[in-house]
């Protein structure tokens, strides 16, 4: 809760105490829709105690990316491996994927890796490692923003956002935000806030950090020789005009000249494992020069992913999908494009490109069209054979005899399997959804198939 300045009257107090609620509580609703999916935090609940707002949710074991990064680091400048900050890198934007399936979709506005979660309940870090998927959660919604309809935002009419009614801006962490959050005088400020873009520059600025051991812009003096060229806050008017001014740096990587690349490999065994069977086939030594540039090669379509997702204008950045499929390329295609480039050969691309996605969904749709016009010719073929058939159904001491009218029949076809989309639709989750399903299905099933064994058809063969 705010404190009150001795200054303040009680109307002054409790205008700021009203506005400290009203945040808290905007933020438990826009957390509350992501609540049950996947690499973000349950929620339980809402309310006060002894006055104070209080948010109930799921406790999350694990550490934060800021607490990792000096573990998982392989050399002194605190890098990590390019290939385990790209397996990051492409989880942390699968997640900023699933947000867009909320609602119109929705923006976090404060990524940093201070706010991602490496979960470890499941899986210890290290199995997580060793498998190359990581168990990240998205932490910390006081900033997050869950979107409205493009008519909303262009016109009048829409809800006003939490800084257009209280004339304050709950800030994004600078190191990582994009320029546009970073300033209160720009045009379309509000749709600009409003995007999902705002995720893409900050969770490439997480990845960059992963990659270089620093962000894209220090906010202050590195105490390190191979950072002392880069751009310092302290040097430009303010943050926003760092960002819109200058390009950041092109990151460099744990693989740069210099690197003592037999140390590294120790901290990085699926390079080290790709590297060796590559070095052996071409009778080179393991800590050649030879190999060290080809894996530094083979980095550059890291960091230009990267890079691209840096750009000072939204316009120019790409989607959140097209961003994990081209980490995914990347990830896949490693051990194969070191080979490639040891021998002079053009690399497999990592296209920013998020069509195979969309292919992908494109069949999932299909075939759910298709199965469901099956499922209706079924339901309505066996209904028609069955339409008038004579039936005796015998349940203890009660006894009914008739023609059976098709539309029992096809209730009693179609019902099940109703219930249990409508049940697993209803649901937060896949995993809940499916369960549900399945009771659903079953309890409406079952009964089916009880007066089913009680029946007896006479005109049946």
């Amino acid at each position: 809760m705010p404190t009150r300045d001795e200054f303040d009257d009680d109307a002054a107090h409790e205008a700021l105490v009203a506005k400290f609620k009203a945040a808290f509580r905007e933020e438990y609703e826009c957390h509350r829709a992501l609540s049950g999916l996947k690499g973000f935090p349950r929620l339980y609940g809402w309310g006060e105690v002894d006055g104070v707002p209080a948010i109930v949710m799921e406790w999350v074991e694990g550490e934060t990316l800021a607490r990792l990064r000096s573990r998982l680091a392989v050399d002194d400048a605190g890098r990590l491996s390019p290939l385990v900050a790209a397996r990051l890198g492409r989880d942390l934007f699968d997640l900023l994927c699933r947000m867009s399936l909320v609602g119109e979709g929705f923006v976090h506005r404060d990524i940093s890796p201070a706010n991602i979660m490496v979960r470890t309940a499941r899986l210890p870090l290290d199995r997580q490692l060793a498998e190359g998927t990581f168990d990240l959660c998205l932490i910390d919604f006081g900033s997050s923003l869950a979107l409205e309809p493009a008519s909303a935002v262009a016109g009048t009419g829409g809800k006003a956002s939490f800084t257009e009614r209280y004339a304050t801006l709950r800030r994004a962490t600078v190191a990582y935000a994009p320029p546009e959050m970073l300033t209160d005088d720009i045009p379309d400020l509000r749709a600009l806030r409003m995007s999902p873009a705002i995720d893409v520059y900050a969770a490439a600025s997480t990845v960059y950090e992963l990659i270089a051991g620093v962000a894209p812009y220090e906010a202050a003096p590195s105490t390190s020789g191979a950072s002392g060229s880069r751009k310092k806050t302290r040097d430009i008017a303010s943050p926003y005009r760092l960002k819109m001014d200058t390009r950041p740096d092109y990151p460099i990587g744990a693989h740069a000249p210099g690197c003592d690349l037999t140390q590294l490999l120790r901290r990085e065994p699926d390079v080290a494992l790709a590297a060796a069977e590559q070095a052996q086939q071409l009778g080179l030594e393991p800590d050649s020069e030879e190999l060290r540039d080809a894996l530094a090669f083979v980095d550059a379509q890291l960091f230009d992913v990267v890079m691209a997702c840096l750009s000072s204008h939204q316009k120019d950045r790409p989607e959140p999908a097209a961003v994990e499929a081209a980490l995914s390329a990347f990830c896949d295609h490693y051990a194969q494009n070191v080979g490639r480039s040891l021998r002079g050969e053009p690399l497999t691309p990592c296209p920013m490109d998020a069509s195979g996605r969309a292919v992908r969904r494109a069949l999932m749709v299909g075939a759910t069209v298709v199965c469901g016009v099956v499922w209706a010719v079924v339901v309505v073929s066996a209904a028609l054979l069955a339409s008038g058939a004579r039936v005796t159904a015998t349940l203890g001491s009660l006894v009914w005899s008739g023609s059976l009218p098709g539309i029992i029949a096809a209730l009693a076809l179609a019902l099940p399997g109703i219930a249990g989309v409508a049940a697993g639709a209803l649901a937060r989750d896949r995993r809940s959804g499916f369960l549900q399903g399945v009771l659903a299905l079953s309890a409406c099933e079952v009964p089916v198939l009880v007066v089913a064994a009680c029946s007896v058809f006479p005109n049946a063969p």
